[in-house]
């Protein structure tokens, strides 16, 4: 029996009054002391956790290899202080590289899928093995007048190897466009040709290829577009399996975009459709588009469309294309799309009427145009220099 034990027994037994050691129960006096022997004597189970930590403790922690438990794509930012006292980052150079070697071999994988993405290769096409369609080129015989060479020599325009006379007013045009196209131009809000509509369109209307360069802003979209879609409703209309008849190549998918705004209503008003190719929309998306409603003319970015013409069963035919339009073809040249655009032309008949359109006019946009076009009449404002 313990101490405490022995003075609550005698003071049961009165030996001890309630009010000594100022006023502190017997009771409480009984568990402080309960308490202050457990803090003696520590429990066993207890002294074995606490075995296990100081062992954890005095193992060696393993260090990471970025700073500060930083993230290993920003390993190589190192924290130093200016002298306001502010924290600023710097960089280091080797560990930058370390760096980039880790991120390169984690989107290896990526890295390589895309590669065989962007390299697709499509299947050679012998034209002179298939029997293709004849199709109408010639909508207005080309003419070369005093008139013609005037207005070229007041706007500033070369026309050459051989010089076409220019459509000045839509009242020249309204029977190639027919009733309906031109009461879509009309409320549109178009009522007077600019200069390079005005000598694209009488190229175009001749039946013949044409590189025409001409600043953005220029009018240059709607200069292939009226003769574009005459061109296409000329023609039979589309069964299932066949199309597109038409095609444009832009660089960019926000060129595609604002290319389709215009070319949408004016097919649409002689029943036609038009589908945008580009990224961004999934390719089972388009290809459905293909299978279910077919299309007269694709408004596409190149790398884009060869993807989905690589798709076996695309339900995607280049048999009937027959007019190509190849927009902004400088800025598809500087951002790498040539060998993409040669793939696409390549399965495309080889008489089909090509208009070139671009910007600039260079030595690259020269080269491009004795390989893609058929004895092309050039258009520009000022003679170029190259």
């Amino acid at each position: 029996m313990n101490q405490g034990q022995l003075r609550l027994q005698l003071l049961s037994m009165g030996w001890f009054d309630d009010d000594d050691d100022n006023g502190e129960s017997e009771e409480e006096k009984y568990q402080s002391e309960m308490k202050s022997q457990q803090s003696d004597g520590e429990d066993p189970l207890d002294a074995y956790m606490n075995s296990l930590k100081e062992e954890c403790n005095r193992q060696p922690r393993p260090e990471r290899l970025d700073m500060n438990n930083a993230d290993e794509a920003t390993s190589h930012w190192k924290e130093t202080t200016t002298v306001s006292g502010k924290k600023h980052l710097l960089e280091d150079e080797f560990s930058l590289k370390t760096t980039q070697e880790v991120l390169d071999g984690t989107f290896h994988k990526a890295d390589t899928a895309y590669s065989k993405q962007v390299n697709i290769e499509l299947k050679s096409v012998r034209h002179n093995e298939i029997v293709y369609e004849d199709f109408r080129k010639v909508f207005q015989p080309p003419k070369d007048t005093d008139s013609g060479r005037q207005w070229r020599k007041t706007h500033h325009v070369l026309c050459k190897p051989s010089p076409i006379d220019p459509i000045t007013t839509f009242g020249e045009m309204n029977k190639i466009l027919g009733d309906r196209l031109s009461q879509t131009v009309h409320k549109m809000g178009f009522v007077k040709l600019t200069t390079v509509q005005a000598q694209t369109l009488s190229v175009a209307f001749a039946g013949r290829d044409a590189l025409v360069t001409a600043l953005t802003g220029s009018g240059k979209t709607l200069a292939y577009v009226w003769p574009m879609v005459v061109h296409v409703c000329d023609q039979r209309s589309l069964e299932p399996g066949e199309g597109p008849i038409a095609i444009v190549l832009v660089p960019t998918r926000e060129i595609a975009i604002q290319v389709q705004k215009q070319v949408k209503p004016m097919i649409q008003a002689l029943s036609g459709k038009s589908l945008v190719v580009t990224g961004g929309v999934s390719r089972f998306q388009i290809v459905q588009d293909f299978r279910r409603n077919g299309c007269e003319v694709v408004v596409a970015t190149p790398g884009r469309f060869l993807d989905i013409l690589s798709i076996k069963k695309n339900g995607i035919s280049l048999k009937r294309v027959t007019f190509l339009v190849l927009d902004e073809c400088d800025r598809m040249l500087d951002m790498g799309f040539e060998s993409q655009v040669k793939q696409i032309l390549n399965n495309v008949r080889p008489d089909r009427q090509s208009l070139l359109l671009s910007a600039t006019l260079g030595r690259k946009i020269e080269h491009v145009a004795r390989k893609w076009l058929t004895d092309p009449i050039r258009y520009w404002r000022n003679w170029p220099r190259f």
